[in-house]
């Protein structure tokens, strides 16, 4: 059987249909790939089709879709949560800045109470920064030049800090922009019932408590969880390459793994797609290594974003194949669709590990009916 043959019999026992243009329709129609018959195959089969053919772009867009559909959505876990600062660590901060003030309260900070405080709560430059709603790096930058670039802090540093976020939480601080509002704790924009200012608010909030519509108003404009995501951003890329190992591991195929995601390897110079590649094969000798990257989109902007990245990056890279994870690809079908074409249908998602192992583990080039065996 020659190659055009074995890619109609795929495109055949796929879609369930007697002839190859009654199964192009059906899968522009959207009809699911049969059970038993590889999405990633199909990809590849259309593929091969000549570009003339009729629905081919539409059943090329549907199969894509399918075999993008990751059923993992970032914003729906969390990692290395034990990281975080709890609500405890925070309040000894303000604590201990209170007991070391002049006042016994939040009202009468200054520089030498604050360093008072600092040397007894490692944390207390953050929740300084937390209370003029910045992290610690905005507030490094507010300071300028002067600001400390380790974890010490001098007393004169401690006064500018202080000097920033006192004209924050007065409402003093200028926005530097026409028509735009400078950024202060949503507490402090919408407080609309308290009399009181400044650090005397802020004390009042330390002593009485914030209402619970404050923090659901913080979340709506926050994103509750933002900045932990942000610093952990790679780690779910981590745990599918470390997934994809142990499927590698049980087949027995040879694999570098990067540092960036989890290995112990500098892949940077060894694989044709650079610092983007997670795993790469070491097939014996007169094979082609494969180099798979780990890809997360929890949008379609930063889909579009990466695919674009991506495809410039696969382009004459050998055997290179995507694993996908996130809503965001499957939303964002055209750039999803050229970066299929760019890696000839081998893209995957947390779904489709024991193929994707299977597929990079082999060399034949034959078109399987099951799993996608190039």
């Amino acid at each position: 059987m020659d190659a055009t043959d074995e890619r109609d019999q795929v495109l055949l026992h796929a879609s369930g249909r007697a002839t190859l243009p009654e199964a192009v329709l059906w899968f522009s129609e959207d009809h699911p790939v049969l059970d038993g018959a590889s999405p990633q195959c199909v990809i590849e089969a259309l593929l091969d089709l000549p570009g003339d053919t009729p629905h081919l772009e539409d059943a090329l867009r549907a199969v894509v879709r399918e075999a993008a559909a990751s059923s993992l959505d970032p914003s729906s876990v969390l990692f290395n949560v034990d990281a975080i600062d709890p609500p405890r660590s925070v309040r000894a901060c303000l604590d201990s800045l209170a007991e070391h003030s002049s006042s016994n309260d939040l009202t009468g900070l200054t520089p030498s109470s604050v360093a008072a405080a600092l040397r007894e709560e490692p944390e207390t430059m953050k929740v300084i920064a937390l209370i003029a709603g910045l992290t610690p790096n905005e507030l490094r930058r507010r300071i300028g030049e002067s600001a400390p670039k380790g974890s010490s802090w001098t007393q004169r540093q401690i006064e500018s800090a202080l000097r920033v976020v006192t004209l924050i939480i007065d409402g003093t601080v200028e926005s530097l922009v026409p028509g735009a509002e400078p950024a202060r704790p949503v507490e402090l924009v919408f407080d609309e019932e308290s009399r009181s200012t400044g650090w005397a608010r802020i004390n009042a909030m330390w002593s009485g408590g914030v209402p619970y519509e404050v923090l659901l108003t913080q979340r709506l404009v926050g994103s509750a969880w933002q900045n932990h995501r942000n610093s952990t951003s790679s780690a779910l890329g981590t745990v599918l390459t470390a997934g994809l190992c142990n499927r590698l591991d049980q087949l027995g195929t040879p694999y570098l793994r990067s540092r960036t995601k989890g290995g112990e390897h500098d892949l940077t110079k060894v694989s044709p797609i650079g610092k983007v590649v997670a795993v790469m094969t070491r097939p014996g000798p007169g094979a082609d290594p494969w180099s798979v990257i780990v890809s997360v989109a929890n949008d379609t902007g930063t889909a579009n974003k990466t695919a674009a990245q991506l495809c410039d990056l696969v382009a004459g890279a050998g055997h290179v194949a995507v694993l996908l994870a996130g809503p965001g690809w499957a939303e964002r079908l055209p750039e999803t669709t050229q970066l299929a074409r760019q890696v000839g249908g081998h893209i995957y998602t947390e779904r489709d590990l024991a193929a994707l192992a299977q597929a990079i583990s082999v060399t034949s080039t034959s078109y399987p009916q099951g799993v996608d065996q190039r």
